[in-house]
């Protein structure tokens, strides 16, 4: 496996391939240690972005994502995924977005034209300037809401609020750019701030997916500087996506005017606060390496080469998560965004895999994008079960897929994520599904009954043709 090596203002990334290996946690871990691995503040995993293309130019962003007017794509759109060195995936990264348009370029796969890449955290638009060695990325719109963050707590703008961490009482702004961040100014921002309160804000109550941390100083009103503290990285050299937050923070706060220079340790990025909070970022990549991922660090890690194509059928073999006693480390999410990537591996981990279209990309990312109810269940970092719907919430809901890893059956997952799917629905609306047939005889447990009044009209079929 051919790895590609690259650093921004000191944040440096290991890019991979599309087509390369299932990114366990064990794997990105093997491969960013400093010592027994490679080295590097996280990977980037090149995928196809669902449905092949992405939105048109000038098309409504969706939430955390602006367009930039006249950007093209590449022969196909884009899509990122990105680890953390703990091995936690990341909704977005500003120098990791960077850095991949960096290594497109390098690899001539993208020109001076704006081109999509499309992120856990939103698609955003980027632009190779420079001669190769500047990257011009839209990041999106900047939100202060509770919810979209999100922060605990009645749904509000979590501007200016107090929080204790490390003994000490803080005013923090808290802000999403696609990824959720807690901004701290303070007088004298240092590496030792960060290191002593930085693990402490990141997991506080208030951020149910932990945060990433800025400690920011504003120097005048067109710059700041600022130390980081990044969620599942630690401290850090640089951050894209802080200094994106830490300057929205400052210009809500009117600390600062629309262009503002933020410099951290490793180096500067200028950010443009827009209308509505929309940013834009410019800074500089360098390369540093490219090679072989040794075979003996990736069997060590877990991996082996055909693993993930050749995956074994579902079999009653696998030791059930209840006798591993795997279920106290369940969490469930409501209308958590998934990749297609991330649904299509459950689904192929449970006995639906041969009943949907995984081959299909557009087919199945327009199952994610249109079901109006998702609840996912999850052991760490690791997806594990799917339930997902549609529905008006009032009088039906129609459970269009439960699908949960073999190796978590038998743990009531499956049981818990109908129980959560009905807790969103009103009083009188009515949940229906139709079966796998290995589930036959597990629903009728869960109290659903039988109905011999469903028809099925197949997509070839015209209404009335077979009267």
């Amino acid at each position: 496996m051919r790895f590609h090596k690259y650093q921004a203002l000191g944040n440096d990334y290991l890019v991979l391939e599309a087509g390369g290996p299932e990114w366990t946690p064990a794997l990105v871990r093997a491969v960013c240690d400093r010592h027994l691995g490679i080295g590097a503040d996280g990977v980037l995993a090149e995928d196809v972005a669902p449905g092949g293309a992405p939105p048109p130019a000038g098309a409504p962003p969706p939430a955390g994502a602006q367009a930039l007017d006249g950007a093209q794509a590449p022969d196909s759109a884009l899509a990122l995924r990105i680890y953390n060195p703990d091995g936690s995936e990341a909704e977005k990264s500003g120098n990791g977005l960077r850095i991949f348009a960096c290594y497109l370029w390098d690899q001539g796969r993208v020109g001076v034209e704006p081109f999509a890449v499309v992120t856990r955290g939103g698609v955003v638009r980027c632009q190779v300037r420079g001669a190769g060695r500047m990257v011009f990325v839209e990041m999106g719109v900047a939100s202060f809401d509770a919810a979209a963050i999100p922060v605990a707590g009645p749904r509000r703008e979590v501007v200016d609020e107090e929080i204790e961490a490390g003994g000490e009482r803080l005013r923090f702004t808290a802000v999403t750019v696609g990824n959720p961040h807690c901004v701290v100014f303070v007088d004298a921002p240092t590496p030792e701030l960060a290191r002593r309160l930085g693990p402490a804000l990141e997991t506080h109550p208030l951020f149910p997916r932990r945060t990433n941390v800025q400690f920011a100083r504003v120097v005048d009103r067109g710059r700041i500087e600022m130390q980081i503290w990044e969620r599942g990285a630690g401290y850090t050299l640089a951050s894209g996506s802080s200094a994106c937050a830490a300057a929205a923070a400052s210009v809500r706060l009117g600390l600062c005017d629309g262009d503002v220079t933020v410099a951290m340790p490793g180096g500067e990025l200028e950010v443009g606060v827009g209308a509505h909070f929309a940013l834009t970022m410019l800074g500089p990549v360098r390369k540093v390496a490219e090679g072989i991922v040794a075979e003996e660090l990736l069997s060590e890690a877990g991996w082996r080469a055909g693993a993930v194509e050749a995956q074994p059928p579902p079999t009653a073999a696998v030791e059930p998560a209840a006798a591993r006693g795997a279920t106290a480390a369940i969490e469930y999410r409501i209308d958590q965004p998934i990749s297609a990537a991330q649904f299509v591996s459950v689904l192929r981990r449970s006995t639906l895999g041969e009943r949907r279209p995984i081959d299909d990309a557009a087919c199945i990312a327009g199952m994610l994008e249109h079901a109006n109810l998702t609840i996912t269940a999850w052991d760490g970092h690791d997806l594990v079960g799917v339930a997902r719907s549609v529905t008006d919430f009032h009088y039906i809901c129609y459970l269009s897929d439960v699908a949960v890893d073999i190796r978590y059956q038998g743990a009531g997952i499956g049981r818990e994520l109908v129980r959560r799917t009905q807790g969103e629905l009103g009083p009188r609306c009515t949940l229906r599904l139709v079966s796998a047939p290995a589930a036959m005889g597990f629903y009728p447990k869960l109290g659903f009954v039988p109905n011999e009044r469903s028809w099925d009209l197949p997509p070839d079929q015209v209404p009335g043709s077979g009267a």
